[in-house]
């Protein structure tokens, strides 16, 4: 089992990562998620520091796949090496 989602308030927003090839879950320090005390979602303030992040991630780990979700659940942005482009 991995990280509960997290309670958002206001324009919160997480940022997750996986591996790009295989989307397994990754924690914060790039481990594969394999239980609930690793740290998968990362909260921002705003989709736009979360969109700041996921591409500075994934510039410099071409093997990552970043996605920004909202409280509601909602996928915002799905960042990875093919489309990183599209959001500079």
């Amino acid at each position: 089992m991995i990280e509960l989602f997290p309670n958002l308030v206001d324009s919160q927003v997480v940022l997750a990562r996986a591996m790009y090839n295989t989307g397994i879950v990754i924690d914060e320090e790039y481990n594969f998620a394999t239980t609930n005390a690793q740290r998968v979602f990362t909260i921002y303030p705003n989709k736009e520091d979360a969109l700041q992040a996921a591409l500075t991630i994934v510039q410099s780990r071409p093997d990552i796949e970043c996605w920004i979700q909202s409280r509601n659940d909602e996928i915002v942005h799905y960042i990875h090496m093919a489309n990183v482009k599209d959001f500079i």
